[in-house]
């Protein structure tokens, strides 16, 4: 069966308790909080990349949500519940860094996404990304953060003492579109306003 070419109405959703994630800057691409429909993919503890509208912002979510096709879900391959708010933390510069070759126009594809590559740091031989590294800089970034008043420290950081690497982002990261929330998808699996 193809679903019907067009999305639903914000009228037309049940309100709910689960994130509702779309293409915005604002709010953690958070659109509204709705029920959804049994067939929508939930997520949970994952990045979201907006493909289009604001091209190129990344938000972690670590509750259960659902995503539209505006944006594409991103868990660490293999180890999805090993991604940390801190992990993430640092990797969204570094994702939000292609920001510049995209745009409304060019939007981010999953395809375009797989042939991405990203500069991280690794350890060891067998070229694995410094996962507990990532981690613990931003759990130190964070002790030194004073609300109100950020210190300068001058302190320059050696990055040559340590080995870095362009690992291919299809290697490390699962990279799924999200779900098109359709009328079809809706009266199937919902109670429409004023119809039961």
């Amino acid at each position: 069966m193809i679903a019907p070419l067009f999305t639903y109405f914000e009228e037309e959703i049940t309100k709910g308790d689960v994130a509702n994630i779309s293409s915005t800057k604002k709010n953690n691409g958070i659109k509204s909080f709705i029920m959804p429909p049994e067939k929508m993919v939930f997520y949970r503890n994952a990045m979201i990349l907006s493909n289009s509208g604001s091209v190129g912002y990344l938000f972690y979510h670590g509750y259960p949500f659902v995503a539209s096709d505006h944006v594409t879900v991103i868990q660490i391959r293999g180890e999805a519940d090993f991604m940390t708010e801190e992990i993430v933390l640092y990797l969204k510069p570094v994702f939000e860094a292609m920001k510049y070759k995209y745009n409304f126009g060019r939007e981010i594809s999953d395809k375009r996404l797989r042939k991405e590559k990203v500069l991280l740091l690794v350890c060891g031989e067998n070229g694995r990304p410094d996962w507990q590294y990532m981690e613990d800089y931003i759990k130190n970034l964070r002790k030194k953060v004073v609300w109100n008043k950020i210190p300068y420290i001058q302190k320059s950081v050696d990055l040559n003492s340590r080995s870095w690497e362009d690992i291919p982002m299809e290697r490390l990261f699962e990279i799924k579109k999200g779900k098109r929330l359709t009328k079809g998808l809706i009266s199937n699996n919902m109670i429409r306003k004023g119809k039961r």
